[in-house]
């Protein structure tokens, strides 16, 4: 097998292509000419997303875990935060991994 490097500190914004088109969708009326960013308004570690797919392929990743990586923050729309309310992160990054393979 083989082994990756997993960036400890580094986290990532996500979200399924098929939640863009809904938000859309669903706001598109009241979307001003601004630039937004859609994405589910939690971060994942990567350590939480290789441990979904681990989940989801009952497969272990080989990896090393190294002290690097980075996080930052984005600047969700209260629109997003309505839209995502009745998801929590576990079930929402199934969904995606689900979604996704």
């Amino acid at each position: 097998e083989e082994k990756f490097n997993l960036h400890q500190n580094a986290t990532r914004y996500l979200i399924h292509v098929d939640d863009i088109f809904d938000v859309f969708n669903h706001y598109k009326e009241t979307f001003e000419n601004k630039i937004i960013n859609i994405a589910y308004p939690q971060r994942f570690s990567l350590l939480e997303i290789v441990a979904g797919l681990e989940n989801y392929l009952n497969q272990k990743a080989f990896y090393t875990l190294i002290n690097e990586g980075d996080s930052y923050q984005v600047e969700i729309e209260n629109i997003l935060l309505e839209f995502f309310t009745f998801q929590n992160k576990e079930t929402y990054l199934k969904k995606i991994i689900q979604k996704s393979l």
